[in-house]
């Protein structure tokens, strides 16, 4: 998951413009995010993830299938390109310089 932010741009474009559907990227985007953060040590010592939703920022820890409908329905928190509080460790500084770039190629 550390080369994730070119892959993740799908996180902030949930929804086809003029249109409440979901895109199929964001929805194999929260099934992959779901199936990477089960596996942290830290999935299993909370009893599940920390819902990264708009609405629950981080703060509430839920079944599998509520994260995705939260998702699904309310999108990502802002700026949650590395998933810190779902099991996912800050990248070496060598690797920020690259984060950095990446994220300015990407805006």
């Amino acid at each position: 998951m550390n080369n994730i932010l070119w892959n993740q741009r799908w996180m902030y474009d949930r929804c086809y413009s003029g249109r409440s559907s979901l895109k199929k990227s964001f929805v194999e985007g929260v099934e992959e995010f779901v199936s990477k953060v089960s596996q942290h040590d830290c999935y299993d010592n909370d009893g599940g993830i920390r819902c990264p939703c708009v609405k629950c920022d981080c703060t509430r820890i839920l079944e599998d299938r509520v994260v995705k409908v939260h998702l699904y329905k309310n999108g990502f928190k802002p700026n949650y390109w590395i998933w810190t509080d779902d099991g996912e460790h800050m990248p070496h500084v060598d690797d920020k310089k690259t984060k950095i770039i990446e994220i300015i190629k990407y805006l």
